[in-house]
């Protein structure tokens, strides 16, 4: 580890200032201190800098703690120096004690003549080089930074503006989840973007065996074109939420369902039996005008279903779900592109109905384990990856108790998010893993600080496209924002280089 140029001016509880004099540490960058007189290390991450002039200080304190132990003629030095006329002053905040194990929490450091200056290099790697590795640690690219495995069902979120690398990072964490098996993979992708860069990773590593493509049109090579027969889905649990299914039209759903939960779109649509009628003064039977009303509002929204392209409902029944239960039972992950559909709520039909499917059946598999740790170390963790999941927790009762309680079933919701203020903060902080990249709007720099422990809006406004703020949170451990760089997917898969 070697020493670098910049030396402690004061130390303020957990605050540090460094001096330098030709050019500021870069905001975000990780540096050791260390305390020689008790032979410990702090990590610290510099905030901020800013550039006083030496006329505004006694010069001497200034020189004197620059050169502290030296003898310089500062008259000479001043002749060679004349940019010493002015002096930066980093601002760093120390976040962690770096222990034997892992990191501890902060306390107040010794004096600054105790403490040395240290850079971060390989000796440290094996404190972020976690089990999943995701990018370097910014400032040094030979120190890569990862998730640990402890974290794998704790939901994961990554959030940042247009344009700041997100597809490009989550490909990142989700090809290293699919090479190593450390968790089968869902993916809904509705631009495309996602699925384009995992389905050409798949086919260079050949993972046919654990990856399967499917996409709306068959665009995407080697994929399957999504057919689903909508009787699939059920009434109350996931047309309700989505399409504002009232009490009237959804009774009308369920007897036809339970006439025949195999066809029950086709045995609605024979109309006369699922309409309660009733007689009139006359003795004559007729409709209720309010059974025809609502049997032609669920037509309508029926016919919204049958009229994309992944659904016909002359398809096998169950064999979708026959899909979902290899990625819960057996070693596959599958890659959807759902550009093509066109109906927002169709693609959240479909996400709320893959949800529910994964969630019952590993809540059964439960029953076949002894203990709750037992279940988690024997079973692959599930992702469930989705863009702009808060359009799937607005009002959605499921979804919402689905991130509260996918953890036992060794489920984790993984979420690609532009605005994490659209986000319920009790929601936000059941995501253990947080990605923070570049954000500078107010409202979402707010809502990630109120459920993290990033502390100041320059950590996320003063990045660069493919950087982040790392926060991982698992058992009895320290969390602070550890920079990353993101590795470029298409480099790390192909020749190994960085953005």
């Amino acid at each position: 580890m070697n020493e670098i140029p910049f030396k402690a001016f004061r130390i303020d509880g957990t605050t540090i200032e460094l001096i330098s004099i030709d050019k500021p540490i870069e905001t975000n960058k990780l540096v050791v201190l260390h305390d020689k007189k008790n032979n410990e290390r702090w990590l610290a991450k510099i905030t901020s800098h800013r550039v006083e002039s030496v006329s505004q200080n006694p010069l001497s304190f200034i020189v004197k703690e620059w050169f502290k132990g030296e003898e310089v003629d500062y008259g000479e030095f001043f002749k060679e120096n004349p940019f010493f006329e002015y002096y930066i002053i980093n601002e760093g905040k120390i976040v962690a004690k770096i222990g034997d194990r892992d990191f501890e929490r902060v306390r107040t450091l010794p004096s600054p003549a105790e403490t040395q200056v240290l850079d971060v290099d390989e000796s440290y790697s094996r404190f972020f080089n976690k089990t999943l590795t995701i990018g370097a640690l910014k400032g040094n690219d030979n120190i890569s930074v990862g998730i640990p495995k402890a974290a794998f069902n704790r939901h994961i979120g990554i959030f940042g503006m247009t344009g700041c690398g997100k597809t490009n990072l989550a490909a990142n964490i989700i090809a290293e989840a699919i090479s190593n098996l450390y968790a089968n993979v869902i993916v809904i992708d509705t631009h495309a973007d996602l699925s384009k860069k995992l389905t050409e990773f798949g086919i260079q590593r050949k993972f046919s065996d654990r990856m399967e493509v499917m996409s709306v049109e068959g665009k995407l090579t080697n994929s399957e074109i999504i057919r689903i027969n909508p009787s699939e889905f059920h009434p109350r649990d996931d047309w309700r939420d989505i399409f504002m299914i009232s009490d009237p039209q959804l009774n009308i759903m369920q007897r036809a369902h339970k006439k025949d939960w195999r066809n029950w779109i086709g045995e609605l649509k024979k109309a006369e039996e699922f309409i309660e009628r009733e007689k009139s003064p006359d003795g004559e039977i007729v409709r209720t005008k309010r059974e025809l009303e609502s049997f032609y509002a669920v037509m309508r929204r029926l016919n919204l279903v049958l009229d994309e392209k992944i659904f016909d409902i002359n398809k096998q029944h169950g064999y979708f779900y026959s899909k979902l239960m290899s990625v819960c039972n057996r070693t596959k992950s599958i890659i959807m592109d759902l550009s093509g559909i066109m109906d927002e709520r169709i693609e959240l039909l479909v996400c709320n109905y893959i949800a529910r499917v994964i969630f019952k059946e590993r809540f059964k598999m439960r029953d076949n384990y002894h203990t709750q740790d037992q279940f988690l170390n024997e079973t692959k963790p599930i992702w469930l990856v989705i863009e702009e999941a808060h359009r799937l927790l607005r009002e959605n009762e499921f979804f919402i108790n689905f991130v509260k309680e996918a953890r036992k079933n060794n489920i984790c919701l993984f979420f690609i998010e532009q605005d994490p203020s659209g986000i319920e903060v009790d929601i936000l902080k059941q995501v253990g893993t947080k990605l923070a990249m570049t954000l500078i709007h107010k409202d979402e720099i707010q809502a990630l600080k109120d459920a993290t422990s990033i502390q100041t809006d320059e950590e996320l406004m003063q990045q660069d496209k493919g950087d982040a703020q790392l926060m991982c949170e698992v058992e009895d451990g320290y969390v602070f924002p550890v920079p990353i760089h993101a590795w470029k997917f298409e480099g790390k898969y192909v020749k190994e280089e960085l953005i």
